[in-house]
This record gives C-alpha cells, structure tokens and sequence, in this order.
C-alpha cells in the first residue's frame, strides 16, 4: 500500500499543477465544444436517470444530489477504481487500467441521452470526444498522485473539482431556463424536440432527430 505522504511543498506543488492542468482542459474543451458542436442542440441535458446515476446517485434532493456528487462519488471512483487495484492488487498498471474506465464513466450520460433522443452519431462522436479531452488527462494525474503517494491530496482535489462543477452547472442550468423561457415567449419560435423532453431554442434549418 502506498504511504499517505504529505509534505507541504509537495502538496502545493501538486494542487497548482492540478488547477493549471484542470483549466488548460476546461478551456480546451469549451473552445472544442464551440468549434465542433457549432449547430448541435444548445441544450442536451440527460433528463432521466441511468444505471450508474441510480447506482451511484440515487435522486433524492437537491442537496442530497450535490453532496453524493461532491464527496460520494470522489470516493467511490478512486477508492475502487484506482485505489483497491493498487492497494490490494499491487497493480499500478490495473489501477492505470481504473483511472481511464472512470474517465470513461463520465461518457455514460451523454451516450445514453443521444441514443434516447436519436441524435446524429456525429454529434455523439464529437460530444464524447470534447468530454474525454477534459476528463481523461485528469483521471491519469489522479493515478499518478495515488502511485506517488498522495491518495488523500488526490481525492480532495478531486472533490474540490466536482463542487465547482456542480456550482457551474447550477448556474449554467439556470441561464438556460432563462434563455429558453425568452424563446418561449415568441409562441411563432416554438418547437418541441424530443430529446429535451420539453420546449427549447433550435436552430429552425436543423433537425437534430435524424438517426
């Protein structure tokens, strides 16, 4: 088992190249997302729930919601993808091995919302791939951590991480609700796509049901 190392320089040394590597990813990805998803649907939100959101976030409240995601979830990705391979196994390569598949896990929604909704496999590919650019180089820095020593600094960052996203999607989610009530207003603009399971802006030239 690695030894839960903390050695202040270390830890800060760590923490500033994660918040310099999670915004060079966040960014890259925004400006991919706008570049190869121009004209896709403005607001692909999974409105159901998914065998791994029922697993691992059962929805019971708002609250309840934000903090399974910010300190559950956390735990259980690294704890038993990256954590048990390498503890009990001995198995950095395994625990390689956990940290992609749970880079992968975050594709899981967006798959299943463009197969539900029958969304051009383009979209899906290029959707998958936006997600993957942020995703993927930070499950491998969170192996690294837990192979160097820093299992604890690892999981913290990355609870830190979701809080902030799910601060982002709050208010994220809450411009979209006023972008599409001002939509809504202009009763000769409306159009129900059935992949938002409500009324939203479209492009009117587009059809994003397509198989």
């Amino acid at each position: 088992m690695p030894v839960l190392k903390f050695n202040i320089v270390q830890v800060l040394y760590y923490t500033m190249i994660y918040l310099v590597l999670s915004g060079m990813l966040g960014f890259l990805s925004d400006q991919l997302g706008k570049v190869l998803l121009r004209g896709s649907p403005p607001y692909v939100m999974w409105q159901g729930w998914t065998w791994l959101d029922l697993v691992l976030t059962p929805p019971v409240s708002p609250l309840v919601d934000a903090v399974y995601g910010v300190v559950v979830i956390p735990l259980v990705e690294e704890g038993l993808l990256i954590g048990i391979p390498l503890t009990v196994f001995d198995s950095p390569l395994l625990a390689l091995a956990g940290a992609v598949t749970f880079s992968l896990l975050h594709a899981v929604p967006i798959a299943e919302a463009c197969r539900r909704y029958r969304l051009p496999r383009t979209y899906l590919a290029k959707a998958l791939f936006v997600n993957q650019i942020y995703h993927m180089p930070l499950a491998v820095y969170s192996w690294y951590l837990w192979t160097h020593g820093y299992a604890w600094l690892s999981i913290v960052l990355h609870m830190v991480n979701n809080a902030l996203a799910t601060v982002g999607e709050y208010r994220t989610k809450r411009e979209k609700e006023r972008q599409i009530a001002e939509w809504l207003r202009d009763t000769s603009r409306k159009r129900h796509a059935p992949y938002l399971e409500s009324y939203v802006p479209v492009r009117e030239d587009e059809d994003f049901t397509r198989s």
